[in-house]
């Protein structure tokens, strides 16, 4: 399996610089520097693509998060609002700092 450099979008920011990832069928052009690709659903691409323009799919350990995770505080969006975590009672204030009123 391996990532297709998209030209088009690689000096953007915030773009994604790789699309993929696709499952290489082998050798697409005479010089044996191009190659044939095709989806992980099985659909073929028409052209081939340069040996430059290709690296290995690499998958990353550990990334995925498991439901069982999501309810951690280091896993969620604080940015959305959906924040469940609260600290304790006697952790919330400072020693030393003014009492409530």
């Amino acid at each position: 399996m391996v990532m297709l450099y998209d030209h088009k979008e690689s000096g953007k920011k915030l773009r994604a610089t790789w699309r993929g990832p696709f499952v290489n069928t082998g050798y697409g052009g005479d010089m044996q520097r191009s190659y044939n690709l095709r989806q992980i659903s099985g659909k073929p691409i028409s052209r081939h693509y340069h040996g430059d323009s290709l690296k290995p799919f690499l998958l990353r350990e550990g990334y995925i998060v498991t439901n069982e995770e999501a309810g951690l505080p280091m896993f969620q969006n604080i940015r959305l609002g959906k924040a469940t975590f609260k600290l304790p009672k006697e952790q919330r204030t400072v020693t030393g700092s003014l009492p409530k009123s």
